[in-house]
């Protein structure tokens, strides 16, 4: 672990050089009472069993996990991704079923749900339908809570963004398309209701559950959903752009609504300010800004 005096608290960051973990890592050194320890792929990697037992073993005191490792969900939603995550999520619960951490805060996914979902808005009571990916994130939930005594915090998110993303998020690539006069596919009428994430809002609920550890599942999303249409307008208001759109009729059921219902997490979090969908855009266009974007990218911390 990183040096430290009484007052820190130990946070290992699991997937620290992912889309969201190079935000969490920065957005959490900022702040001097916590001492970071990041780990990838490759100081951990979990597809191998000695090896994750082995890094565990020598992290000691108490520290929060947040947990963000994992394949992500890809086109066709292979049964590979399934089967590695399901395997990292073993070892994972191996090595910590021993080397036990204060308490871990996990992100599921949203696909837990089903695509199209069951209902809407969503609640964490919903049914759920995975498909490859989401029953591997649910696997995931299944097997830490059942095989761990410390507290685990599950956030069920959906698309996440935010500038430090490379053009992994969904906003990301409408942004890198319309910057760059492509076309834009969009796959059904764009008229289907869709809830993101904004990657600050996700650091504010990981600063809560650090200092509040609770067993529970939330749903965390920005609150505020739109048509796919309307995001991608709004994009090019902010670029002073004019999308390039091309609609494609797909095979695959688009023309469904996810939105979610977020009581669960605002009566946890009494404070919980999510940034609506427009302001956050706007605010990751500010960061596209090259003469800004180091000391802005400091300011993540909420």
């Amino acid at each position: 672990m990183p040096e430290k005096n009484q007052s820190n608290k130990n946070i290992v960051v699991l997937g620290a050089s992912g889309s969201i973990g190079r935000h969490v890592s920065l957005a959490l050194k900022s702040n001097t009472s916590y001492a970071i320890r990041e780990l990838n792929s490759q100081s951990c990697n979990l597809l191998d069993p000695t090896k994750t037992e082995e890094v565990f073993a020598n992290i000691s005191g108490d520290y929060t996990l947040i947990l963000l490792s994992s394949l992500n969900r890809t086109s066709g939603d292979p049964f590979y991704v399934f089967d590695a995550n399901i395997k990292m999520a073993r070892n994972l619960a191996s090595a910590l079923k021993r080397w036990q951490p204060k308490n871990i805060i996990y992100t599921s996914s949203a696909c837990v749900y089903g695509r199209p979902p069951s209902e809407v808005p969503l609640t964490e009571e919903s049914n759920l339908s995975p498909s490859n990916y989401g029953l591997s994130k649910y696997v995931t939930e299944v097997l830490l809570t059942n095989n761990l005594e410390c507290p685990i915090t599950v956030l069920r998110i959906p698309g996440t963004f935010g500038p430090l993303d490379n053009n992994q998020s969904v906003i990301s690539k409408f942004v890198d398309k319309i910057k760059n006069d492509q076309i834009l596919k969009i796959y059904g009428s764009g008229n289907q209701i869709r809830d993101f994430l904004f990657v600050n809002d996700l650091i504010k609920a990981f600063t809560f559950f650090i200092d509040n550890p609770v067993q529970e599942i939330f749903n965390l999303t920005s609150g505020d959903p739109r048509k796919i249409n309307d995001i991608v307008y709004e994009i090019g208001r902010f670029l002073n752009k004019r999308p390039r759109l091309e609609y494609v009729h797909s095979l695959e059921l688009n023309e469904f609504n996810i939105f979610f219902d977020l009581s669960k997490i605002k009566n946890q979090i009494k404070r919980l300010n999510l940034t609506p969908i427009q302001v956050a855009l706007k605010s990751y266009g500010d960061h596209l800004q090259p003469e800004t974007i180091k000391p802005k990218l400091s300011r993540l911390m909420p």
